[in-house]
C-alpha cells in the first residue's frame, strides 16, 4: 500500500451534475453515513466507486464498530465478479480529504483501505492480486455539495 498526499482531483462536468442529485439525495436522507456506487465507462475493468458522506465531526475511529455495508459489499462483489472472470489484479485507490484533523483522516483512509482488502481475501482473492493506495488530500471550497465524491474508494482492474 502506497500512501500520498495529493490534491483530489475535482470531478468532471458530468461527475459535478452527478454529484449535485447526490447531494440533493444526501441532504433529503438527512443526516445519514449514505454510501453510493456507480460503474465507470469500461464496463469490464472498472472503475467501481464507493462514495463515503463526508462527516468532519468525526473525532475518533474505532476499527472494531465499522462493518462493511451491503452496498460496499454489493459494489466489492462485482469487482470480484469480472476479476474472476477476466483474471486481473484488482486496485484499491482511496481518497479522504484533511479537512479534519490529519490523524483521523490517515485512521480513516487505513481503515477503508484494510475493511475492503480483507472482504477481498475473505472472498478468495490472493493478496499478491490486490495493491492499492491511500490519497489524502484537501478541499477549501466549504460547500457542503462540492466535497460530494471526493471521499471514495475506487477499485480498478488490470490485466496481467
Amino acid at each position: 500500500m502506497k500512501i500520498m498526499e495529493k490534491h483530489i482531483p475535482q470531478p468532471s462536468c458530468f461527475c459535478k451534475a452527478l454529484g449535485l442529485c447526490i447531494a440533493a439525495f444526501i441532504m433529503a436522507l438527512g443526516p445519514s453515513s449514505a454510501i453510493f456506487a456507480q460503474t465507470g465507462t469500461h464496463p469490464n475493468r472498472g472503475p467501481y466507486i464507493i462514495f463515503y458522506d463526508y462527516d468532519q465531526s468525526i473525532t475518533d475511529v474505532d476499527p472494531e464498530s465499522y462493518h462493511i455495508s451491503d452496498e460496499e459489499k454489493r459494489i466489492i462483489n462485482a469487482a470480484i465478479t469480472e476479476h474472476l472472470v477476466h483474471r486481473s489484479r484488482i486496485g484499491i485507490d482511496v481518497y479522504v480529504l484533511l479537512n479534519r484533523t490529519r490523524p483521523i483522516s490517515e485512521e480513516i483512509g487505513e481503515l477503508r483501505f484494510r475493511v475492503i482488502k480483507e472482504y477481498l481475501e475473505s472472498k478468495g482473492i490472493s493478496p499478491s492480486e490486490i495493491s492499492g493506495q491511500i490519497f489524502f488530500g484537501s478541499n477549501d471550497n466549504h460547500d457542503e455539495r462540492a466535497r460530494i465524491g471526493m471521499e471514495r474508494a475506487e477499485l480498478t482492474l488490470t490485466p496481467y
